[in-house]
This record gives C-alpha cells, sequence and structure tokens, in this order.
C-alpha cells in the first residue's frame, strides 16, 4: 500500500475515532443527563489500553500484513461503533436503581463492553501503522493529530442541522472509506462499502430513545401530547410539545379559580423546560399573573426596568403587565431562545435575548431595578441529583455579588426555587443569599430579606437597601390574599409561618433564622445535605451529597429512599 494511502487512512480512521468519542459523549448526556458521559473517556482509554496488548502479542503477524490488519479493524469499527449505541439504546437501564439493584450494575457493564468494542477495534486500527513502522514516525504522528483535531469543527456546525445521532452514520462512512481504500480486492472493497452504508440508513432511520424519567417523555404521556418540531443546534436539541390538557404555572396560588390560557411547552434535551403563553390568551384574563409569588415584585415596587435570568414568557408578560418599561429576559441557549421567539407573537419577542447571565451582568453597568432568576426550569432533575455535576458560576457567592452590585437604589432581587422533601435547594439559595450580603458589606443581612411560600415554591426576595415596614406589610397582605405562606422577615413570629400549605417541620424559615443567627456554622453542620454558599472555585450548586450523612440516611430512611436522595453524586 502507498504512502499516500496509509497517510490518507490514519487520518481518516483518527478523525472518525475522535468524532465518535465526542458524538459518543453528547449522545449519553442527551439520553440521560451530562454527568453519565463521563464514562465515556474511561472507556475510550480502557479499549485503546487493550488493542495495545493485542498488538503486542500478535505484532510479528500484523508487521507481515499491516494493511490486511488497518483495513479490517478500521472497517470492522465502522460497523460496530455505531451499532453499540443502538444496542445500548435498547437495553435496559435504570439509573436510580444502582444504588441498590445489581441487576442494574449488569446493564451498565453491559453498555461498557459495546462501547469498549467499538474503541478496542479502533485502538488497534490506528495502532498497526506505528507497529509496523509503515511512514517514518514523525509523519504518522502528524497525521494522527491532525485527525484528532478535525472533526470538532465541523460537528458543531453539523450539530445546527441534524440530531446528534444521525451523525454517527458519518462515522460509519469514514471508517468504512479507509476500509475500502486500504483493501486489496475489489470484492472486499465493495463487501465494506456496502456495510458501512447499511450502517448508515439503519443509524439515519432508527428513532433515538431517551430515558423515561426525562421531562419530555414524561410529558408525552399526556393526553394527546405531541411534538410539534424538533429543532437543532449546537447547544441543545430543542422540542417543542402542544398538549390541549397541557396547563403549567409553577406556584400559582390555589385561590386561582379560573383556567390557564394554553401553553406550549419548550424542551432542550428532552430536559429544562420553558413555558410560552401567547401575550393575546394571556393578557385577555391576566389574573393568573398576579397570583403567582414573584408577582410580589410589583407590588414591592413600581420598576422601570427589570432583568430576568433564565426565564421565559410568563416572566415577560407578567413585567409587561405591571407596567416595566424596560424588559430583558435572558437565556444562555441561542437554540432555545430562536425556537420561543419564533413560537411567541407581537413585539414582546424582541425582550427574549441570548446571553451568558454572567457575563452580562460584569459587562453591563447600568443599574436596574428588578433582577429575578428562576431555579424552576427541571424540577426533576435537581431533585434525582442528576445536576450535581453540572457547574453554575452564576449560582455562587460571585455570581450573586454581581446580582446585587447591579440593583438600584431602591431596587431588589427575586430567586424562586422549589419546595423539596428533604429541602435542598432552598436551604443552599438561603444560605447563598446571606453570605453574598455579609461578604459585601452588609452589616444586618436579615433587614435585607423577605421570603414567602406556596404549595410547590419558594420565592426570596434581595433588598439592595433595607426593607421597611411598609414592604413587611405589603408582604403580609399578598400572603393572605393568594394563601401564600410567610418564610421570612425581620423580626418575624415563628408562629406566622406555615400556617396555610402545611409541611412538616417547615424547613425554610429554620434556615434563616439559623444561618442568620450567632451559630450559623452549627446548623450548617448539622444537616443532611452540604448546603454551604458556593463559591467560584467549587461551582457545584447541585452538589449537595455528604458522606457523613448516609448512616443517618440509613438508619432513618432504608436502603428504599437511599436512590432518591442523592443519586447523581
Amino acid at each position: 500500500m502507498s504512502a499516500r494511502h496509509w497517510a490518507a487512512g490514519l487520518l481518516l480512521i483518527s478523525c472518525a475515532l475522535l468524532a465518535y468519542e465526542l458524538l459518543l459523549m453528547r449522545l449519553l448526556a442527551l439520553a440521560y443527563w451530562g454527568h453519565f458521559a463521563g464514562f465515556v473517556i474511561s472507556t475510550a482509554m480502557l479499549g485503546i489500553a487493550s488493542s495495545g496488548l493485542f498488538l503486542h502479542f500478535r505484532r510479528e503477524r500484523i508487521r507481515e500484513r499491516p494493511e490486511f490488519y488497518f483495513a479490517v479493524a478500521a472497517g470492522l469499527f465502522g460497523v460496530v461503533a455505531p451499532l453499540a449505541f443502538l444496542a445500548s439504546q435498547a437495553l435496559p437501564f435504570t439509573p436510580f436503581l444502582l444504588t441498590w439493584s445489581v441487576r442494574e450494575y449488569a446493564f451498565l457493564s453491559g453498555r461498557s463492553l459495546l462501547f469498549f468494542g467499538s474503541f478496542f477495534l479502533v485502538g488497534v486500527a490506528i495502532g498497526t501503522p506505528f507497529l509496523a513502522r509503515v511512514l517514518p514516525m514523525g509523519r504518522l504522528y502528524f497525521w494522527n493529530m491532525l485527525g484528532s483535531g478535525l472533526p470538532a469543527l465541523p460537528l458543531l456546525l453539523a450539530m445546527n442541522y441534524l440530531h446528534p445521532m444521525r451523525l454517527l452514520a458519518g462515522v460509519a462512512l469514514l471508517a468504512g472509506a479507509v476500509a475500502v481504500f486500504c483493501s486489496g480486492r475489489s470484492l472486499t472493497r465493495g463487501a465494506w462499502a456496502g456495510a458501512s452504508l447499511l450502517v448508515a440508513i439503519l443509524v439515519w432511520l432508527t428513532p433515538f430513545r431517551y430515558s423515561e424519567y426525562k421531562e419530555l417523555p414524561r410529558t408525552l404521556l399526556l393526553p394527546e401530547a405531541r411534538v410539534l418540531e424538533e429543532r437543532y443546534g449546537w447547544d441543545g436539541v430543542v422540542q417543542i410539545v402542544e398538549s390541549p390538557h397541557t396547563r403549567y404555572l409553577p406556584g400559582l396560588s390555589l385561590n386561582f379559580t379560573g383556567t390557564l390560557p394554553p401553553s406550549q411547552l419548550v424542551f432542550t434535551d428532552a430536559g429544562a423546560m420553558t413555558l410560552v403563553v401567547q401575550p393575546a390568551d394571556a393578557l385577555a384574563a391576566p389574573d393568573f399573573l398576579r397570583m403567582t409569588p414573584e408577582a410580589f415584585s410589583f407590588v414591592l415596587t413600581k420598576p422601570r426596568s427589570l432583568l430576568h435570568l433564565y426565564g421565559g414568557t410568563a416572566e415577560l408578560l407578567r413585567a409587561h403587565l405591571a407596567g416595566v418599561e424596560q424588559i430583558r429576559v435572558v437565556d444562555d441557549s441561542a437554540t432555545r431562545v430562536e425556537t420561543v421567539r419564533s413560537l411567541f407573537a407581537g413585539e414582546l419577542r424582541e425582550s427574549l435575548i441570548r446571553a451568558d447571565a454572567r457575563q452580562l451582568l460584569a459587562r453591563e453597568t447600568q443599574p436596574v431595578d428588578v433582577i429575578g432568576l428562576s431555579l424552576l426550569g427541571t424540577h426533576g432533575t435537581s431533585t434525582a441529583g442528576a445536576a450535581s455535576l453540572d457547574p453554575s458560576f452564576l449560582l455562587t457567592v460571585e455570581g450573586f455579588s454581581r446580582i446585587f452590585h447591579r440593583l438600584s437604589g431602591g431596587g431588589h432581587a427575586v430567586t424562586s426555587t422549589w419546595v423539596e422533601n428533604p429541602a435542598r435547594s432552598g436551604v443552599r439559595l438561603i444560605a447563598l443569599w446571606i453570605e453574598t450580603l455579609r461578604r459585601n458589606g452588609v452589616a444586618e443581612p436579615s433587614r435585607h430579606l423577605l421570603a414567602l411560600r406556596s404549595w410547590s415554591t419558594v420565592t426570596i426576595f434581595v433588598g439592595r437597601e433595607p426593607f421597611d415596614a411598609p414592604a413587611v406589610e405589603a408582604l403580609r397582605a399578598f400572603t393572605e390574599e393568594n394563601s401564600f405562606d410567610l418564610v421570612w422577615y425581620d423580626g418575624i413570629d415563628p408562629a406566622e409561618t406555615n400556617a396555610v400549605n402545611v409541611i412538616p417541620e417547615e424547613p425554610y424559615h429554620e434556615a434563616f433564622a439559623a444561618l442568620l443567627g450567632p451559630e450559623p456554622e452549627e446548623f450548617s453542620a448539622r444537616s443532611p445535605f452540604a448546603i454551604d454558599a458556593p463559591r467560584g472555585d467549587r461551582p457545584f450548586f447541585n452538589q449537595y451529597f455528604r458522606w457523613a450523612a448516609v448512616p443517618e440516611w440509613m438508619r432513618t430512611m432504608g436502603m428504599d429512599w437511599l436512590p432518591f436522595v442523592e443519586w447523581g453524586y
């Protein structure tokens, strides 16, 4: 085989390997959650290292027929690698049961073996030219490194137009091309070409399967729910879902007796959900917008400007209804922003912008009257702990400090998260705001904080200046009118809390009282979860796991509840 064929073959198979590894990481994150993709790297290292053993023990035969081993290994990789992922999709796997079911470890091992075989084959293909020294070593490394760096940018561009699984067809065709170029017989070349083409067609026609625990599959269980459209971007796969029975607004007062307007749901990677409500429908009967905890912002003040980080159309319409002149709703996913804007009618769509929230706060200096932040996008993920390895540099002391400094003199920030049992994100959010205020020189943080709770959400208001008595009275009136519960204001009587939407041992008022008290460290130390305020060097807001708490969980809840406490760690 000529030097040109060896160079081209090594370039293409190196490109196919890196493309497959990147796609596999993306596809596992898409099917499950981001942190599941991490084991791809270790599986790839194991497979390629094992191929080195094969090359060592077969070195004499490989040196005699390097073209044969190179072509066969490359061709088999092109066939096996895409089929391995398709087979893994058909393999049952329930991540929630990993902490208590040996059977799930067997399924996980099966997936690992499928991917191991693919990486073993490509390791043999790439290692063969080096073992046989078919070219000077420097040239081999050049073509290998060049091929390894080539797929990144084309993959990003292709993901704007195709589902990531369809791109596995490209892996099959690339590896198949290597086998065709490097095979000596016409019949063999035709067989490899046909096999790679058949695999590519199969990949193209096979539907992608999401974990049944992600939000999109659960939503599609609703009667008449259907996916209207699927859009692709380098930053996510976006699905638009419609159902005549979909009515969704977190934290809505139980006093609301009307009918919520119809809405469309926009899912990103079948997980994070954004609500799209049409202005005409919402503003025709807008009471529901005034009966959510976040609406208290517009009772507390009459803002001229609002910046909402990671919100949706409900936040935009609520601010418009309150007469806010300058409204911006920020999202960091360009694909999701463009999708929501295309569905949202009217001039208000221009208020939906794409930007990284923390960068935006750092870049701009103009004060804002109200800054909102919602942690309500993906309840299931945070509840299960599946977001525990996802960093967020906004949800840190440094990120919240930027929010605090961007507030105008009489402005405030509003943050909402889910009520959980046991409580985690809400308690950590409280700790984060208190630490932020202290770090920014606020002597009496208690006077800068108000909080209320609905039946499903807890909402915290943080003032640039201390809240006065009229603000507290307005909070009392608002909670009573909407059947919400008081959680905190400076000087609150514990008897005022947990009166309407009663939950056992109300944890949020207890967290405020303890963390604002003389011994906040003692409260943090006895918590079964890590609730300390995240910082820039450890920006993992959703990582609550503490090894020291495991014996207590085992004693109080047994094995039955352990998977639901923090399996994401």
